[in-house]
Formats: structure tokens, C-alpha cells, sequence
């Protein structure tokens, strides 16, 4: 998704420099000039607003309780009680694990909770917690939500405030980038119409005439008119 987002921003923002190399000139500056290419540059737009908004509205449902993680989250740090493979795995090559943490809250009080991790993370867990000796005990760093103790996960896969933004920033520019992109592209919308008789891109010459001031008209010959003096033909 994240390559597929980066070749949208990177065809928007090339289509946007050749405009500011071109000054501007006119709306339908850096439009593809034929139907089927306007067509296949909406095809790429449509498949980068997809790929950005997708994950926006993925987002949208868990945004409460991601915001208030990534922003209001304390860390603390977690004994390990017990790390059980669970029976009922799908795949018994790759079983999920019931982790009992047990850890002392904001509120004073001692808390206990029992995750439901995957493979990767219940092996990681576990195989840190057999290293573990009594005068260097494994106790782990988790992030919880005050108020809230089923809340609770390794703070380890918990973004950062700038990574966390960075995740919408992303996505919101790319889709704005397609919409523009689209607009522009769309047959017989996205550029001016040119009249009957006027090309549509036309160029001021150094010496045309600018309105209002007047045309200079060439001085007579010294010595004569026409070159045949006083006396004529």
C-alpha cells in the first residue's frame, strides 16, 4: 500500500512541477493530451484515492481508542504470570498464546490482565521469560489507558505522536493530490475551452503592440520627399 501511495504522490507532485517550470499558463497545464491517457492517469488516481482511503476508514473505527493509546497511554512495566498455548489455534504450527500479565496502575491498585496474542508475539514473551533468572527477572513494558486496564498492550507496538499523525497526514495528502488530479483529468473538464478561430495557447510576441499606446509611424527621408527634390520628376 505504502509504495502503490508513494507512485501517486510521485505522479501528482511531477504533473504539479511541470506546471510551476510552465508559469501557470493555463488550466489544462500537465493534462494528459490524449482521451485514453486522461482515462489511464483517472485509472491511477482512483487506485491511489482507494489505497489512501482505505486505510483512513480503517482507521475511523478504532480512532477513540487509538488516539487515546498513542496520546493518553501510561507505561508500565508488567510480571509475566503465565504464557499458554491455546488449544484452539487454527494452525497448530503457528498457535496463539493467553499471556496473564499482572502490574501496578496509576490508581495504587494491582491489576491483572490476559492477553490474546499471536504466535510471534507469545514465542517472543515466552522465550524472553525462560532466559530470565530470578536476580534478573523479564518484566516487560506495557501501555495501558488509565481508567481503562483492558486496554493493556506491549508498548513496543505502540507508534510514537509523530508516527501516529504521520499516518493520516500521508493518506489525506494523496487523496487530495487524486482528487486534483482527477478533476483535471476528466474529459472536457479540466481545461479552457478554446473559440471558434483562437488557438487555445497563444504566445506575445516581444514587439506586439500594447493597448493604449500609440503605433509609431516611420519619419520621411531628410533632404526630400520621396528622394526626387525640389524640382520633381
Amino acid at each position: 500500500m505504502l509504495a502503490a501511495g508513494v507512485g501517486l504522490f510521485v505522479i501528482g507532485a511531477r504533473g504539479l512541477f511541470k506546471r510551476l517550470i510552465a508559469g501557470l499558463p493555463e488550466a489544462d497545464e500537465g493534462r494528459a493530451d490524449s482521451v485514453a491517457g486522461q482515462w489511464a492517469s483517472i485509472g491511477v488516481f482512483l487506485f491511489g484515492i482507494f489505497i489512501a482511503g482505505a486505510g483512513l476508514v480503517g482507521s475511523a473505527f478504532n480512532f477513540s481508542n487509538s488516539f487515546q493509546m498513542v496520546f493518553l497511554g501510561v507505561d508500565v512495566e508488567g510480571e509475566l504470570m503465565s504464557i499458554k498455548k491455546d488449544p484452539d489455534s487454527p494452525d497448530a504450527g503457528r498457535p496463539r498464546f493467553f499471556v496473564t500479565v499482572r502490574y501496578d496502575g496509576t490508581d495504587g491498585r494491582s491489576h491483572e490482565q490476559t492477553l490474546h496474542v499471536g504466535y510471534s508475539y507469545g514465542g517472543s514473551l515466552r522465550e524472553r521469560q525462560e532466559r530470565a533468572t530470578p536476580e534478573a527477572p523479564y518484566r516487560p513494558i506495557f501501555r495501558y489507558v488509565p481508567g481503562s486496564p483492558e486496554t493493556l498492550v506491549l508498548a513496543r507496538y505502540v507508534d510514537g505522536p509523530l508516527e501516529y499523525i504521520w499516518f493520516f497526514v500521508w493518506r489525506i495528502a494523496f487523496i487530495y493530490v487524486g482528487i486534483c488530479g482527477i478533476l483535471r483529468n476528466l474529459p472536457g473538464g479540466g481545461g479552457r475551452a478554446a473559440q471558434p478561430g483562437v488557438p487555445a495557447h497563444t504566445s506575445r510576441s516581444p514587439h506586439a503592440q500594447a493597448p493604449g499606446r500609440p503605433i509609431p509611424r516611420p519619419h520621411p527621408a531628410r533632404g526630400g520627399g520621396g528622394g526626387f527634390g525640389r524640382r520633381g520628376a
